[in-house]
């Protein structure tokens, strides 16, 4: 079973999918980045106003700590998109 599968089964999100996992070696430790997308044709939450709208750009990718699997540290890498919504707060 792929890792993939088991973050689908246990951390399902509803809108964005896994799009690829791959393990490597920082300061002498192992560390799983699990790469995250939004959901193709997917309208994007403002988090002021509530809003549905329309992402237009991508951000520079992030890392967000996840609970470690094994031991092993896990990170989920997600690019946020920036987007125009009509909230002027």
């Amino acid at each position: 079973m792929q890792l993939k599968c088991i973050l689908n089964r246990v951390q399902k999100h509803q809108s964005f999918v896994y799009k690829s996992t791959r393990m490597v070696e920082e300061g002498g430790a192992l560390v799983l980045l699990v790469d995250i997308v939004a959901r193709a044709n997917s309208w994007l939450k403002c988090s002021k106003c509530g809003k549905l709208c329309r992402g237009y750009d991508t951000l520079t990718p992030r890392r967000f700590e996840f609970v470690p699997l094994w031991g092993i540290k896990v990170f989920f890498v997600y690019g946020s998109f920036a987007f125009l919504s009509d909230n002027k707060a």
